[in-house]
This record gives C-alpha cells, sequence and structure tokens, in this order.
C-alpha cells in the first residue's frame, strides 16, 4: 500500500462518505426486534471538534452492524464502551472466549537502506540483503522486521507481539525509537550511532492504551475454537457483529476476514431492508451500494 492502509477504507467508504459521523463514540445500543437506536457523542479529535465534544446523537435504523474491535466490545466501562439494552448475552459470552492480542509496531525511515551497505554485506557472509523482505531474530525487544519489499525503499517495520509488545508498548516514545535503533544496530552487526545518524522519521501509535482498540487484534482463548462463529449470529435478526474477531473461516486477525465478515453481514442486512445486492461489490475499491 504505497499510499498507506487507509487507502481500503477510502475505498470501502466512498458511496457512503456523506453519512460517515466522524469523531463521534457510540456510546448505547437500545433495539428490539427490527428496531435499533444507536446513541453517540462526539469526541474532541482535533483542535476543531473540541469546541463539539460532549454534543450527542442518535441514528435509528432497521438494524445495527457492530464492527468494533473486540477489546471495545469487552469493555463494560470507560470511554470507549457500548451499552446494550436489552444485552446481548450471547455475543457477550462468545466475546469473553477470545482474547486481543499486544503488538506494537514501530516504522523507521532512514536517509539510505543501510542493510545494503558492503559492511551489511560482510556481517551476512557476503550475501546481499537489498531483496530482504523479512528478518525474524530472538531479539528481547523488537524481533521481527520487514522492508517495503518488492518495492526499495529506505524504510524498516519493526513488530513486537505478546509479553515484548507488553514491555515496550509502556515506554515513552523517544524510549521506544531508541530501542528500535539499538535493535536494529544489534540484529544487522553494525553500530547503534549508525543507525541513529541515518534515521530521519519515526512512527508509532498505542494500539494497546489507545480506548477504542485496546489492542492489535483478537485469538481464541482455551475452549473458544467456537467463539468467533458464535460471536458472528445476529441477534434476532436486528443486531450483527462483524470484524476480524467474528470471522469463522479461520481468518481472525487479518484484514481480509474483517473485510469478509463485513461484506457477508451487509448483504444479510440489505435484504432485510429490500436494498440492492452486495454481489456485484465483492472486491476492494468497488463500493458497496447499501449504506
Amino acid at each position: 500500500m504505497l499510499d498507506g492502509y487507509d487507502r481500503i477504507p477510502e475505498a470501502l467508504a466512498a458511496s457512503v462518505r456523506d453519512r460517515i459521523r466522524l469523531s463521534c463514540a457510540v456510546h448505547a445500543i437500545a433495539w428490539e426486534p427490527g428496531q435499533v437506536d444507536v446513541r453517540y457523542r462526539a469526541v474532541a479529535s482535533s483542535a476543531g471538534m473540541r469546541r463539539a465534544a460532549g454534543r450527542t446523537g442518535t441514528v435509528s435504523a432497521r438494524a445495527v452492524i457492530v464492527t468494533v474491535p473486540l477489546g471495545v466490545l469487552q469493555q463494560t466501562s470507560g470511554e470507549a464502551a457500548i451499552s446494550f439494552t436489552p444485552d446481548v448475552s450471547d455475543a457477550r459470552r462468545a466475546a469473553s472466549r477470545l482474547a486481543m492480542g499486544t503488538v506494537v509496531r514501530v516504522a523507521l525511515a532512514f536517509a539510505e537502506p543501510f542493510w545494503e551497505s558492503r559492511s551489511v554485506r560482510r556481517q551476512a557472509g557476503m550475501r546481499s540483503l537489498a531483496e530482504l523482505a523479512f528478518l525474524h531474530s530472538t531479539d528481547a525487544d523488537i524481533p521481527v522486521w520487514w522492508t517495503a519489499s518488492p518495492v526499495r525503499a529506505p524504510l524498516l517495520v519493526g513488530w513486537a507481539g505478546g509479553p515484548q509488545a507488553s514491555r515496550v508498548g509502556s515506554l515513552a516514545r523517544g524510549d521506544l525509537e531508541d530501542r528500535a535503533v539499538r535493535a536494529l544496530a544489534r540484529q544487522f552487526g553494525i553500530r547503534r550511532a549508525r543507525v541513529a545518524a541515518l534515521l530521519t522519521h519515526c512512527w508509532h501509535h498505542d494500539w494497546i492504551g489507545d480506548p477504542f482498540t485496546l489492542g492489535a487484534y483478537s485469538y481464541a482463548l482455551v475452549n473458544g475454537e467456537r467463539a468467533a462463529r458464535r460471536l458472528g449470529r445476529p441477534v434476532a435478526d436486528t443486531v450483527f457483529f462483524a470484524g476480524e474477531a467474528a470471522d469463522a473461516e479461520g481468518r481472525t486477525g487479518t484484514v481480509h476476514g474483517a473485510i469478509g465478515t463485513g461484506y457477508r453481514v451487509a448483504a444479510r442486512v440489505a435484504r432485510l431492508t429490500n436494498r440492492p445486492s452486495l454481489r456485484h461489490a465483492n472486491r476492494i475499491g468497488k463500493s458497496p451500494t447499501v449504506s
């Protein structure tokens, strides 16, 4: 994704852009079979929105599709928690059999791709790393890195999951950047000062601490192998759940799992509301025909 991952939601939202309420957090869903009221409030995500923060509103519809991350769905209190009236107990039980994984992802841009240099080639037994795609190691901080391959660019993305993510994810931004630089220096066998001197930009988002994500993606707990399928079951053909955690085809933890559940549920809601089918909108870049 040369222009960034947001090209995916941009393409999917093209036909309904004017109906999307940005910088608003849903806090309550009141429903009965065939009718829902989705209540939301504005949140301060920018200087302009700070003036509107706290403003509330309601959207009424025949059905609701809930696609929040699993960590948010599991919340019962806090700014991102959503209450259901009446409660959706079966979905709650299914969600309790799943957990949200912890992941730290950090992207580093450099003045040049130092891993293609002669000194690194010597460290690699004179093998060229010009076509390096993934680097896996046993590093204690950030063990996995990947390049933009097949595009050759001076960019490396670092990834740590599980206990490692919990540990480095709690660091201040500057400390995380320093840990990332040190990890690269260790893994490529070059001086830390050289890596730091070539660094031009560092990007990181705290998905673990963000109240609207609370983690990276889901996985099944012990005895939770059927939980995703159970979570994906509609409640009275009125409340529907989609997203990677609700994918019953083994694609949990993936973007295509999330998109697949969205198309499946949207098609079902379209049939309920006598809207046009989504059968012709089955690939990214072609917008769905229903909102």
